[in-house]
C-alpha cells in the first residue's frame, strides 16, 4: 500500500476537523490512528487534563499585549506544558489497553517532530500520512523513512 487512496483523504479530512478542537493559539494539530478501516484513537495538541489551556494563557488581548514576544512566550509554555497530538493519540490507546495498533496508519495534520516520530516508530504504526509540513525541520519524517515506515504528504 504505497499510495494515497480515497480513504486516506477521508480520514485526513476528519483529522483536520478534529484539530479545530485544540486550545492552542498558535498551531492546532490533530492525529487519528486507523486500523483495518476503523478509528482506534484520536488526539489533539494541548495541555494535560485539568491544567490551564493555551488559550487561557494567551487570549487575544494577551497576544496583542505581548506583540513580538508572543512567539517566544508561547514556545516556552508549549515546551513545558503541551502534549503533541500524536502523543495524545498514543496515550489514549495505552490507557485503554493499547491492543491492535500493529500495522495501523496515523493521520496527522502536521508532519511529526523527531520526538513523536520515535514514539510512532516504536508503537507498531506502519504508515504516516500528514497534511502540512512542520515548518521548523523535517527530522521526524526522515527518521521514520530510515526505519522503513511509509510516510506520505497528502495535499
Amino acid at each position: 500500500m504505497d499510495k494515497i487512496n480515497k480513504w486516506d483523504t477521508i480520514y485526513m479530512n476528519m483529522t483536520r476537523e478534529l484539530a479545530k478542537g485544540s486550545h492552542c493559539t498558535r498551531v492546532k494539530v490533530g492525529a487519528m490512528i486507523v486500523k483495518d478501516g476503523r478509528i482506534i484513537s484520536t488526539g489533539i495538541n494541548g495541555t494535560p487534563k485539568g491544567y490551564k489551556n493555551c488559550d487561557d494563557v494567551f487570549n487575544s488581548v494577551k497576544i496583542k499585549e505581548l506583540g513580538d514576544k508572543y512567539y517566544e512566550k508561547h514556545h516556552d509554555f508549549s515546551e513545558k506544558y503541551e502534549i503533541h497530538a500524536e502523543q495524545n493519540a498514543l496515550l489514549f490507546l495505552a490507557r485503554n489497553g493499547g491492543a491492535g495498533i500493529e500495522g495501523s496508519t496515523i493521520y496527522v495534520t502536521h508532519s511529526p517532530c523527531i520526538h513523536c516520530a520515535k514514539m510512532i516508530a516504536n508503537s507498531g504504526i506502519k504508515r504516516v500520512i500528514f497534511y502540512n509540513l512542520y515548518d521548523r525541520n523535517q527530522d521526524g519524517i526522515e527518521f521514520l523513512k530510515e526505519l522503513g515506515l511509509e510516510v506520505k504528504q497528502l495535499k
